[in-house]
């Protein structure tokens, strides 16, 4: 059974976007969400987990997310075009396809607030790559609370743990915290 990560860019409230956009431009921090979820496991592709709204979101131009397998939860859709990207009902059923799936490293829940909900409740999410935007953002969608102390902090060497970077005049820094056993 696989498991999952987590990775979300909030700032200092929690909110993570607005009219389905993030309200914040960091290069650096769009660069380390590339970077990160592009990371190779065993020379294996990680998979790109999101919701509809956030494949929406991604300009047309840079669908599917390079260098990832992309997958789409959605309701509504049968498959998310551009690229054929597979579309499941849930979190659980996405992951039951993708346990068949040996070409497939690690796996990425990338937003939104719905999706991000449904994986913090399941027993597949391993870690959290939380990067805090320092300010506070005119946010209408926000990441949900969790308990830190089912969590424990640790250290990730591929990522810079709280040390604050600065791209564009905002600051940010990133936690990661692992679910404990």
């Amino acid at each position: 059974m696989k498991r999952f990560n987590i990775i979300v860019a909030t700032d200092l409230e929690g909110g993570i976007g607005k009219n389905n956009n993030l309200p914040w431009r960091c290069r650096k921090e769009f660069r380390h969400f590339t970077d990160t979820t592009s990371k190779l496991q065993n020379g294996k592709q990680g998979a790109a987990v999101m919701g509809r709204k956030t494949w929406e979101s991604i300009p047309e131009k840079f669908r599917p997310l390079k260098n990832r397998h992309n997958f789409v939860i959605s309701s509504t859709l049968n498959v998310a075009n551009p690229g054929n990207v597979p579309v499941y009902k849930t979190i659980s059923d996405c992951m039951t396809a993708l346990d068949q799936d040996k070409d497939i490293g690690f796996v990425w829940i990338v937003g939104g607030w719905g999706i991000y909900k449904e994986a913090m409740e399941s027993e597949r999410l391993h870690r959290m790559y939380i990067t805090t935007v320092q300010g506070k953002f005119d946010c209408e969608v926000f990441f949900p609370s969790f308990d830190e102390r089912n969590f424990n902090l640790v250290i990730d060497p591929d990522i810079p743990n709280e040390t604050v970077t600065e791209d564009n005049g905002i600051s940010w820094s990133v936690s990661v915290y692992e679910r404990k056993p």
